[in-house]
């Protein structure tokens, strides 16, 4: 029984290990049958398996080849259900389809009836479209819309059954994809090596005739991994589009680090920046140094970002909890010449709060 580290699981777990994947650890001297006795083996203090030193950390496991250093440790979660260790070639192998889903079980709130209900509300009187659409129209006059975003953060098997959900009612939605995920890919000297996983997540979505947006934690990864966010984002673009998936548009994601070092990730372009925060400016991080408001939209081929859109209306369930605001404001009028004209309504989902039956 496999997992991997959830990056977005705990604020220490996110900063230090951020972007490590699971693997196979292949033990060649240890008997299948004893690896479910490494909780009381290894007590918190390094043991030697068969070639593979493992200790615990925080309540994680940390596996790696004895003398190798530590940048080479895999992270498994404690728990009662065995490891899934195997015999076999003293190497680590990767290993592709893993994710905590028990950790994703865990934070299920609300199910497809919360959801139809919240909906029913405004699609027998307002006009569903996703984002991009709506800012494609042109004029508002006093037409009534319902925009729904997902940011899809780590859970991408809800997404689709919620997708699908949608889909089969006529409902359309904008869907962020986060490139820091798990099913995203490897990041190596700034640039990403895409898994199969996001491959077909983004295919399947697409066929259902939603729009995907580009989730954008670039800032926070300029600061942790030193990478150069403008061409890491011009690049992630670029495949996205290479898949057919039309992508115009970025979203801000919540990164932990932003509340540490006033920032949110939309503040890399220059359409973006609060002025009330500093305006343009760097921000230096852990490992590296971003300069806000340095690259503009058309700079990368951004038409828009989810947050330059107001919202008469605003539902969200960040944190956990359903609640709903009035007048959002946004950075750019968009259709609307008219305040008063017409009424937006925005619903903001992420999939994690949402049980599906995904699982």
């Amino acid at each position: 029984f496999y997992r991997r580290v959830d990056t977005a699981s705990s604020t220490e777990m996110n900063q230090r290990f951020k972007g490590i994947r699971a693997y196979k650890v292949k033990l060649p001297t240890l008997a299948d049958e004893a690896v479910t006795d490494i909780t009381t083996k290894a007590k918190g203090n390094d043991a030697q398996f068969g070639g593979i030193k493992v200790t615990t950390e925080n309540g994680w496991f940390a596996a790696r080849p004895s003398g190798t250093e530590p940048k080479n440790k895999v992270y498994i979660e404690k728990g009662t259900e065995p490891l899934g260790i195997e015999t076999s070639n003293e190497k680590f192998e990767h290993l592709k389809i893993v994710k905590m889903q028990n950790h994703h079980r865990r934070k299920k709130r609300y199910v497809p009836g919360d959801y139809e209900k919240l909906l029913t509300c405004y699609l027998g009187s307002h006009e569903n479209m996703t984002l991009g659409q709506y800012t494609l129209e042109p004029e508002l006059n006093n037409r009534n819309i319902l925009l729904i975003r997902h940011d899809v953060d780590h859970d991408f098997e809800t997404a689709l059954a919620m997708a699908k959900w949608e889909s089969d009612r006529g409902i359309v939605a904008t869907y962020c994809l986060l490139h820091t995920a798990w099913y995203w890919g490897e990041l190596h000297d700034g640039q990403y090596s895409h898994y199969q996983d996001l491959v077909d997540f983004g295919n399947r979505l697409h066929a259902l005739g939603h729009e995907i947006s580009l989730h954008n934690n670039f800032v926070t990864l300029g600061l942790t991994d030193a990478i150069n966010p403008k061409e890491c984002l011009i690049r992630e673009l670029r495949f996205m589009n290479s898949q057919g998936w039309k992508v115009v548009s970025t979203t801000l994601h919540g990164d932990k680090l932003c509340g540490k070092y006033n920032y949110n990730n939309a503040e890399l372009f220059k359409e973006a920046v609060k002025p009330e925060r500093g305006g343009a400016r760097e921000i230096v991080g852990p490992n590296g140094t971003v300069s806000l408001g340095s690259i503009s939209y058309d700079e990368v081929g951004v038409s828009y970002e989810a947050y330059d859109i107001a919202r008469d209306i605003y539902i969200t369930d960040s944190g956990g909890k359903l609640r709903c605001m009035k007048n959002a404001k946004g950075r750019r009028d968009f259709t609307r010449t008219d305040p008063s004209g017409g009424n937006i309504v925005g619903i903001l989902t992420h999939p994690v709060w949402w049980d599906f039956g995904a699982f």
